[in-house]
């Protein structure tokens, strides 16, 4: 089965693929100073909304990146059906590559920034590495998971993961003033944000094994699906969080 394929149809009916609602972005944006033309960064845009958002709230020049050419081609989509102010490039690509030819910026936005800095090896360094690219008093959007309670070891093996991949919340702000960075405002996902994207989420794949009886990664989609529904109902709503955190560079 292709997972980015997967990933694709699973967050096609999303806003923004991240448990948030456009309310908590609207709070998140607010103490923003963004100027027309300036430039911001999306590292792993998905579909765009938060491309979009930004582009049409603050007249930015705003370049967009994610390894998934479905998602790019989604993305393109929907900025071409939402006019406004500003500019909008999706690139299918690297983003840890992307960053690198593209800085500076005024912000860069990256919602889980594993991998986006070569030879990190702690979220310090990678928040470090990446402010790097943004100019004096320039801005660094973060999403990131962390532990609401220790996992269990199956709720591990679900995920792929390991314990020491995520730290608490706090530990997440702390790793920005590690880094350098000022924190300026971390909200959390509610758990009625969960709900509405996990089911948006499950409700999605659902949809289309309905819709696509003959998709040859029917079983493998369903089976999947139906897994991850479980284990989101029985550990992971009590377990693992998602952050939202906003800083600045000095």
């Amino acid at each position: 089965m292709d997972r980015q394929r997967f990933s694709y149809i699973a967050h096609r009916n999303h806003q923004f693929c991240s448990p948030c609602s456009a309310e908590t972005f609207d709070a998140l944006l607010a103490p923003l100073d963004l100027q027309p033309g300036d430039k911001v960064i999306d590292l792993g845009c998905g579909t765009g909304g938060m491309a979009i958002l930004l582009a049409r709230r603050f007249a930015a020049q705003v370049l967009g990146v994610d390894l998934s050419p479905r998602m790019i081609d989604a993305a393109s989509r929907r900025a071409d059906a939402e006019p406004g102010e500003g500019t909008i490039s999706f690139q299918t690509g690297d983003a840890a590559e992307f960053i690198a030819d593209h800085g500076p910026c005024r912000m860069i936005v990256a919602s889980g920034a594993g991998g986006l800095v070569p030879g990190a090896a702690t979220m310090a360094e990678t928040l470090r590495g990446l402010a790097a690219h943004l100019v004096p008093g320039g801005w660094l959007l973060h999403g990131e998971g962390y532990w609401k309670k220790p996992p269990s070891r199956s709720y591990l093996e679900a995920l792929g993961a390991a314990e020491d991949e995520l730290t608490s919340h706090a530990g997440n702000v702390a790793a920005g003033e590690s880094a350098g960075l000022v924190p300026i405002l971390a909200m959390t996902a509610s758990e009625r944000e969960w709900d509405v994207y996990e089911w948006t989420y499950s409700t999605a794949v659902e949809s289309h094994l309905v819709e696509h009886p003959d998709d040859p990664d029917a079983d493998a989609m369903r089976t999947r699906i139906r897994n991850w529904r479980r284990t989101y109902l029985t550990e992971g709503r009590e377990t693992l969080g998602f952050g939202l955190y906003l800083y600045r560079k000095p």
